[in-house]
C-alpha cells in the first residue's frame, strides 16, 4: 500500500473526552519512549468496547508510563498515542503513526497493540505532517459532538517490533477484517488471507479483536466461522470471543419501531413465514438515494415473495426531511424510525454504515446482503425461485 494512502486512512478522527479511570486497584504499567523527541504531555486512548483517555506519568524526558486498570486491559487490543487532546483554539487534532520495515517494505499503522508478553513500547522520531483543511469530528469542552474543518498535526515514527509479536502483526495487515486496499481484491480473496493469518497466528489479540469488531464486514456467517475456528482458545473466552460466538449463534429480534409516516409502532418483521430485506437509510444519505432504482427493481420483481422494509437512522432533528423523502418517491414498502435509539438499533442488528442491508430468513436466521452486487441480487432471486 502506497504512503499517502496509508496515511490518509484516519483523517476523520474523534476525541474522546474520557478523563483517568480507577475502576479497579489492579492495574498493568505500560511504558513508551519517544526518542528524538520529547513532549510536555502524552496521552494513549482507545475507542473500542470500553473507551478510555488516559494520560501518562513523565519518568524523564522521553519515558512515559500508563496506569491501565485490569478491567480496561481485558476489554483492549490496540490504543493510540496523542501529544495532548483536540485543540479548539487552533481545531487541530494530534495523531501518531509507526512505520517499520519487514520483508523490505515499508509497513504503517496508527495504533498499537498491547502485548501480553511486553509492556514496552520503543519509538524513534521520524518525521511530522500537518494535513490542513479537513473535515474532523470532535466532542467540545461540554461534551457534545461537533464537526469542525481543521487540521491534523502528525508525529511519525519508526518502530522495530519482534516478529511475530502483536504489533509485527498488526503491520503485516493494519486493516484486518475491514475489507480495504488499493488493489482490486475480490472478498474472497478477502476471506482467504483473513483465514491464512488466522491459521499463522491463532493467538493473536490483535487478530481477533480486529475480526469481532468487524463481523458485519462479512457476507456470510459460514466466513465467519471458517475463520474464528482458526483461532485458538487463548481469547475465545473474552468479549471478543463472546461477541462473533454470539453472532454466530443470533437470530434476528423483532422490535417494533415508529412507523415514519403514522408514528404508529409497527413490527420489523410482519410475516415471518417469507424472507424480509431490511434496507438502513438516512434522509442525508446520497448513496442510499442513489441505490433506490435498484431496491424498487428488486422488489417490484419479487414483491409477492419477499417483503421490504426500511429502517431511518435519522435523528429527531431531521425526521421531517425523512417524511418528506419517502413520500417525494413514493416508497412502496413500509418504511420505519430508529430515532429513538439509534445507537442501539445499529448495535443489535450490527449495522457499521449505510446503506446497508439484511435478509432475514423465515427461521430467524440473518445476514448481510449487498445490493450493489449482482451476484447478490442472482442469490436472492434463486432463493425465491425467480
Amino acid at each position: 500500500m502506497k504512503t499517502k494512502y496509508l496515511l490518509g486512512i484516519l483523517f476523520v478522527t474523534m476525541f474522546a473526552a474520557s478523563c483517568n479511570r480507577t475502576i479497579d486497584n489492579k492495574h498493568r504499567s505500560l511504558t513508551i519512549q519517544t526518542k528524538g523527541i520529547e513532549y510536555d504531555s502524552l496521552f494513549i486512548r482507545n475507542t473500542e468496547i470500553q473507551p478510555f483517555f488516559i494520560k501518562g506519568e513523565k519518568a524523564d524526558s522521553i519515558t512515559w508510563t500508563f496506569q491501565i486498570p485490569d478491567s480496561l486491559y481485558k476489554t483492549t487490543a490496540s490504543f493510540e498515542i496523542l501529544p495532548k487532546p483536540f485543540d479548539w483554539n487552533t481545531n487541530t487534532t494530534f495523531k501518531a503513526s509507526f512505520i517499520a520495515t519487514i520483508n523490505g517494505k515499508d509497513l504503517y499503522t496508527h495504533q498499537l497493540t498491547l502485548d501480553e508478553e511486553s509492556s514496552l513500547f520503543t519509538l524513534a522520531y521520524k518525521d511530522c505532517k500537518t494535513i490542513e483543511n479537513i473535515f474532523l469530528n470532535a466532542k467540545t469542552p461540554e461534551g457534545t459532538d461537533s464537526t469542525v474543518i481543521g487540521k491534523i498535526n502528525q508525529t511519525i515514527f519508526t518502530v522495530e517490533p519482534v516478529e511475530d509479536s502483536e504489533t509485527y502483526i498488526r503491520l503485516i495487515d493494519p486493516f484486518y477484517s475491514l475489507f480495504m486496499s488499493q488493489n482490486d481484491t475480490t472478498y474472497e480473496e478477502y476471506v482467504n488471507r483473513y483465514t491464512l493469518l488466522a491459521k499463522q497466528y491463532p493467538d493473536s489479540k490483535y487478530l481477533i479483536s480486529q475480526f469481532a469488531n468487524h463481523l458485519s464486514q462479512y457476507k456470510d456467517k459460514k466466513d465467519v466461522q471458517t475463520i474464528y475456528t482458526n483461532f485458538s482458545d487463548k481469547y475465545k473466552g473474552t468479549i471478543w470471543g463472546e461477541a462473533v460466538e454470539k453472532y454466530l449463534t443470533a437470530k434476528f429480534e423483532n422490535i417494533s419501531l415508529p412507523d415514519a409516516l403514522t408514528e404508529e409502532s409497527t413490527p420489523i418483521i410482519k410475516d415471518s413465514t417469507r424472507c424480509t430485506v431490511i434496507i438502513f437509510s438516512a434522509s442525508w444519505c446520497q448513496p442510499c438515494h442513489k441505490q433506490l432504482p435498484v431496491q424498487k427493481e428488486i422488489y417490484q420483481k419479487l414483491k409477492d415473495k419477499v417483503d421490504f422494509v426500511t429502517i431511518s437512522i435519522d435523528e429527531k432533528k431531521t425526521i421531517k426531511q425523512w417524511q418528506e423523502f419517502v413520500k417525494k418517491e413514493e416508497l412502496p414498502w413500509r418504511s420505519l424510525l430508529a430515532y429513538q435509539d439509534i445507537a442501539g438499533v445499529r448495535g443489535k442488528y450490527y449495522v457499521p454504515h449505510i446503506p446497508h442491508t439484511l435478509l432475514v430468513y423465515p427461521d430467524g436466521n440473518f445476514e448481510p446482503f449487498n445490493l450493489w452486487e449482482e451476484n447478490e441480487i442472482n442469490k436472492l432471486y434463486a432463493l425465491t425461485g425467480n
